[in-house]
């Protein structure tokens, strides 16, 4: 596989500036992981040239009392979807407040294991 290079974010989801105000950008492993961290973020019908993509966490994840092991699949599933992910395993999981705190491990095809953080909180609903 060729070297994967991705724009680098920071813990908010930010672009990272280096001290020259430059894109910081990182490589191979780091970028497959950041890569499947951002799959897990994607909604289904977000993806404007791939609606098809996504996680359904409007239907699934974030309703009143999900199933642990549809979502933990459709989680795997999403990360093992990612060009250079080989495999993918949660290591913790829990379901609060319509709220998702993720801890996932994928295995590179670079044969290096690397940790996915992630956090999902379901959107505040105005009765407006």
């Amino acid at each position: 596989m060729a070297q994967k290079t991705s724009i680098k974010l920071n813990n908010d989801w930010d672009l990272c500036l280096d001290a020259f105000g430059n894109l910081e950008t990182c490589n191979d492993d780091e970028a497959i992981c950041q890569d499947a961290s951002c799959a897990l973020r994607l909604f289904t019908n977000d993806s404007y040239y791939e609606p098809s993509k996504g996680i359904p966490y409007l239907d699934i994840v974030l309703s009143v009392n999900p199933f642990e092991s549809l979502v933990r699949s459709e989680l795997i599933n999403t990360a093992k979807s990612v060009d250079g992910v080989l495999d993918a395993s949660v290591e913790e999981f829990t379901t609060e407040d319509r709220s998702l705190k993720l801890s996932m491990k994928c295995l590179t095809t670079n044969g290096k294991i690397r940790e996915v953080g992630y956090i999902m909180e379901s959107p505040e609903v105005s009765n407006d």
